[in-house]
Parts: structure tokens; sequence; C-alpha cells
């Protein structure tokens, strides 16, 4: 499974869609963990998103949700297959 560009363009297209107007929270740093799935279709299909900060854990899933670009789906012994990614996000509050 493959993003067109790979993981850090993927993470750069999630970033970039993200609101930062949306997310609460006291100054400093917060977090979140996406887990998401990417279908045979090369879709993105389940998100799981968890941290600390429910509005940053929202804005990433609703990022996330809006990404149209298809991704070059997985195969399992020739296949194509449903694969899981976890990827970390991180946001500064000043």
């Amino acid at each position: 499974t493959e993003y067109p560009g790979g993981i850090s363009a993927f993470m750069r297209d999630v970033t970039q869609k993200i609101n930062s107007n949306r997310i609460k929270g006291p100054k400093g740093k917060a977090r979140s963990n996406a887990k998401f799935s990417v279908n045979a279709k090369g879709e993105i299909e389940t998100i799981i998103v968890t941290g600390e900060n429910e509005s940053l854990n929202h804005e990433v899933e609703r990022a996330m949700k809006s990404m149209k670009t298809k991704w070059t789906p997985g195969e399992y012994k020739g296949h194509p297959a449903l694969i899981w990614f976890t990827v970390p996000f991180t946001i500064n509050f000043e």
C-alpha cells in the first residue's frame, strides 16, 4: 500500500487540511494518533483517532475523511488487501 509520494506526502497533505481554528486546548503540545485502513480499492476506510485532546482528534479525523487521493492498494499473497497504518499528529498551541 502506498500513497502517491509516500507516507510523508500523505502526512503533509492531511496537515494542510487541518484547520487549527477548530482545535481548542491549553498552551503547549497536543498529540493524536490516527489508525486507519486502506481498502483493496485504495481508499481510506476506517479511521480511529486517539489522544487527550478531543477537538484535535475530531479535526484529524475530519481532515483524513476529506482526502480524495487514492492509494496504491496493498497486496497479500498476490491479491488486493486491507492494510492498516498508524500515524502521529502533534500541534503546538502558543
